[in-house]
């Protein structure tokens, strides 16, 4: 059960955390070039 729960969360997380990492680089892609960030994932 705990480790249920535990394992539930970590991939909560992880999804939270790839939405957060699109949303950055959303925002850094409409903010500057994507030739000037070399971060940005080109879509």
């Amino acid at each position: 059960m705990r480790m249920g729960h535990f394992g539930l969360g970590t991939l909560l997380a992880l999804i939270i955390l790839i939405a957060t990492t699109e949303a950055v680089v959303a925002v850094n892609t409409n903010t500057k070039d994507m030739a000037t960030d070399s971060r940005a994932i080109p879509r």
